[in-house]
């Protein structure tokens, strides 16, 4: 072809003409209709409006109820990011800047009204700017710190220590000049939520567990550090695996998650897709790496890792080479929630066995998609994957890999326990998001493939929620 590893950034603003990546005009208010793939009509698989507010909760709140009475769980007590995000809407700060779970608590009762309480510091609240309509959809229990602070650690009796009145703790109210719109707003939030100020994290845990009714006298705790605290109680209490339960409510997804969901896989597929039409011979996996970051950048994703030729480390290097096929799976989130997206690329022409591979692949997960229907389980799927593959008459090894997604890449429920993996059987349920990876997996045939795309499972079937063509993208 001519081109060097000088000539692979050339030429993308063109590029990115082409493919359509500027924004189009955007809608005012809550949502936008950015292009995300190609020039064109609009297509609602490509382009669905990106959310830029919570309007629901994320929490699926019948599910949920549902669930903690299967598992005869009273309380639902979750410190770890995800589970704290999916509960409340709230990205905690304390998080964002890399501290460990337990700063901030989000619990579920099963004997209420079904709305989620949120654990937090008036200074959490300040700083991020939580809006109201969000808060007025849980409750809140704000913390400050001990009006004692000398005498509050030395509490030892649960019922003090969740009573301990606290004190405020956030910046000061100043005259020098007029306070901002933002300023004055975010003060009156934390007032109106600071009515029972708790001392601490802990107390108002304690606290939660003292109020709440606990007939099975069990409770789930997705961290053991929650469980030591809360053992503090005295209470006779049955502890059992949070995390568990927490990812059997989150796999079947709120309306709220679907709309993040369709804009997270829309916009991941776009950019991996336009990220590999702008590589030439001799770029780096690391050149790639980049173009990808930036596509996601542009359409508001985060970039989480892009494996390219079956290698997965970001410090995993490489160069792109004409005639070589080399996969691409692709990950990015939007708002928390994971886009997933793998295809075969290559620069100039394949060799004709790499092209059979893709059909076969292609012709497989077309079919397979198909048969997808609600109730069918993961060894179902695997079977009737593989039996379809077989059907193609290759002589290679692939890999078919059912999972769900949504806050984690895999959402899947690990039933082996701590220090193993073990994927959990499950039935496809109703908006449940799935997707079934297809690499192959043999070397020495002159590159690397791959097909993913992600569905919503809905009562009449599959709905793609990426753009599904190009199985081969050539450049």
């Amino acid at each position: 072809m001519g081109v060097t590893r000088r000539d692979t950034l050339t030429g993308l603003a063109a590029a990115g003409a082409a493919l359509g990546t500027a924004s189009a005009a955007s809608a005012s208010g809550a949502q936008s209709s950015e292009r995300l793939a190609t020039a064109g009509q609009f297509n609602p698989v490509m382009d669905p409006p990106r959310p830029t507010e919570l309007k629901g909760l994320l929490l699926n709140q019948e599910r949920a109820r549902a669930k903690l009475e299967e598992a005869k769980v009273d309380l639902l007590i979750c410190a770890k990011k995800e589970n704290f995000y999916y509960l409340t809407g709230h990205q905690s700060g304390a998080f964002l800047l890399g501290y460990d779970s337990g700063i901030e608590l989000a619990t579920l009762s099963a004997h209420d009204d079904g709305k989620p309480t949120m654990i937090t510091s008036q200074i959490g609240i300040y700083f991020q700017g939580t809006a109201k309509e969000q808060l007025d959809r849980m409750n809140v229990v704000m913390v400050g710190f001990p009006a004692d602070f000398e005498g509050f650690p030395k509490l030892t009796d649960p019922k003090e220590i969740a009573s301990a009145p606290g004190l405020p703790f956030i910046p000061r109210r100043n005259t020098i000049h007029p306070e901002s719109a933002s300023e004055a707003y975010r003060h009156g939030l934390v007032a109106r939520e600071s009515k029972d100020l708790r001392a601490s994290i802990e107390a108002a845990a304690l606290k939660q567990l003292l109020d709440n009714p606990l007939p099975n006298k069990t409770v789930a705790v997705d961290d053991h550090r929650v469980r030591a605290l809360l053992e503090r109680s005295g209470l006779d209490l049955n502890f059992v695996d949070g995390e568990a339960l927490i990812r059997k409510i989150r796999i079947q997804k709120s309306p709220m998650e679907l709309e993040l969901m369709r804009y997270a896989a829309a916009a991941n597929a776009a950019s991996g897709r336009a990220a590999a039409l702008q590589v030439r011979d001799g770029a780096t996996f690391d050149d790639l790496r980049g173009l990808f970051w930036q596509e996601c950048a542009k359409r508001h994703n985060t970039g989480h890792f892009m494996m390219i030729d079956t290698l997965m480390s970001r410090v995993s290097q490489g160069e792109l080479k004409e005639g070589r096929a080399f996969l691409i799976d692709c990950v990015s989130t939007y708002l928390g929630y994971h886009g997933d997206y793998g295809r075969t690329v290559c620069v100039g022409e394949p060799n004709r066995e790499m092209g059979k591979i893709i059909k076969g692949l292609s012709t497989t997960w077309d079919r397979l998609r198909e048969e997808l229907k609600l109730g069918m389980k993961f060894s179902e799927i695997l079977a009737l994957g593989n039996k379809l593959f077989k059907e193609t008459n290759l002589d290679v090894g692939y890999a078919l890999s059912p999972h769900t997604i949504g806050l984690h890449h895999s959402d899947d429920e690990n039933i082996a326990g701590f220090g193993s993996y073990a994927k959990a059987d499950i039935a496809l349920e109703e908006n449940m998001v799935l997707s079934i990876d297809m690499p192959l997996l043999d070397s020495g045939m002159g590159g690397s493939c791959h097909l993913e795309d992600l569905v919503i499972m809905t009562k009449d079937g599959p709905e793609l929620i990426n753009d599904s063509s190009d199985r081969f993208i050539i450049v």
